[in-house]
């Protein structure tokens, strides 16, 4: 797959991941930025009820900076949610669910 370059006119069209866990496939075309294997490990594995994808802030937690991420991807696994995102200087990562503030109006938003 081609990376897109995000902006603010293409954030809705990022490729993402919504409604179901990743796959080796996801990761492999560039849809998915990170996998969860469970093999062997019991336990809770399903995909976070968000309206991905979703503009949000994330806060550092070493500075309290923020910076507006598109969140592409999100899961949880035995109690813990992993959360991807890339940032618009096409930065991706990830974190957890309580470390992002999702904008519930994104097009107030001015880019």
């Amino acid at each position: 797959m081609e990376k897109i370059k995000l902006d603010s006119n293409n954030w809705r069209d990022i490729p993402h991941l919504r409604g179901r866990v990743a796959t080796q496939e996801d990761i492999e075309s560039g849809i998915a930025i990170f996998r969860i294997d469970m093999k062997g490990i019991e336990g809770e594995h399903c995909p976070i009820d968000l309206d991905i994808p979703a503009l949000a802030w994330l806060t550092d937690a070493e500075t309290s900076g923020k910076k507006l991420v598109v969140i592409t991807q999100a899961e949880w696994s035995n109690g813990n949610s992993v959360v991807a995102y890339i940032d618009f200087n096409n930065e991706i990562g990830a974190g957890t669910l309580n470390e992002f503030e999702i904008i519930e109006n994104p097009d107030s938003i001015v880019f």
